[in-house]
């Protein structure tokens, strides 16, 4: 009897250049980003803005929960099988 379906997130990594240090400096930032759109993934904070996830919170935020991107609207999940157990 099927119980539902199996699921894991789905985004692509973007690669952003920002500037530390009053612009002396450069450094790579990892961000999930929309596989369809390319937009980068985006959580609220407490002042009522966005700002980007990294991968390591997109691995848990949305594994938890099946989202959408705020830009598209496109899922950021995808169907999966189920995992064979291998035999004796």
């Amino acid at each position: 009897m099927r119980m539902g379906f199996h699921w894991k997130p789905s985004y692509n990594v973007k690669r952003v250049l920002e500037s530390v240090n009053d612009g002396q400096d450069t450094q790579v930032f990892k961000y999930a980003s929309c596989p369809d759109c390319g937009a980068v993934v985006t959580q609220p904070d407490s002042d009522g803005g966005d700002h980007p996830i990294s991968l390591e919170l997109a691995n848990v935020v949305l594994s938890d929960n099946h989202c959408k991107c705020t830009h598209c609207g496109s899922q950021l999940w995808t169907l999966i099988r189920k995992e064979q157990r291998p035999n004796p």
